[in-house]
């Protein structure tokens, strides 16, 4: 699958605003969202967009045992939640695949083609982890809005 966004590389960065809270900004409007809330001062360019935490889990052992990912589990081999989660860290933190971000849902994706898998996560937080064909991922990226990030 050709990426449609190789040509839109993003350059991302931490910033933070003053309650702690990562910037996810467009190029277009965040330098001046970012003027605002730094000053005149700030140093980055059009380009650049909080990175994405490093992922540490889903949010609660409730969230990972729902049939929602325990469907996703069984699909794609694990032998229990607890392995599932493991490795959709372990993915997510990688460098495997290409990583997008969504500004729709505030989610960045890590998707790898090969593979065929994909995970989500924000804030640390994995929301899903699941085996998506080129086709089915193609579609989210448009559902989405997806921007390809590297």
């Amino acid at each position: 699958m050709a990426n449609p966004y190789k040509d839109k590389r993003k350059h991302f960065t931490n910033r933070e605003n003053d309650g702690g809270e990562c910037l996810h900004r467009k190029p277009s409007a965040g330098l001046e969202k970012a003027r605002r809330i730094y000053g005149d001062d700030y140093g980055g360019s059009k380009d650049e967009v909080s990175s994405p935490e490093r992922a540490y889990g889903f949010a609660d052992k409730e969230r990972k045992n729902t049939a929602h990912h325990t469907a996703h589990s069984k699909e794609m081999g694990f032998k229990n939640q607890d392995e599932y989660e493991r490795e959709a860290c372990r993915f997510f933190n990688s460098n495997e695949g290409e990583l997008y971000y969504s500004e729709r849902r505030n989610r960045f994706y890590r998707y790898d083609e090969k593979k065929k898998r994909l995970v989500t996560s924000s804030g640390g937080v994995i929301h899903t982890f699941m085996l998506k064909t080129n086709k089915e991922f193609e579609k989210t990226i448009k559902g989405d809005k997806l921007k390809w990030i590297k």
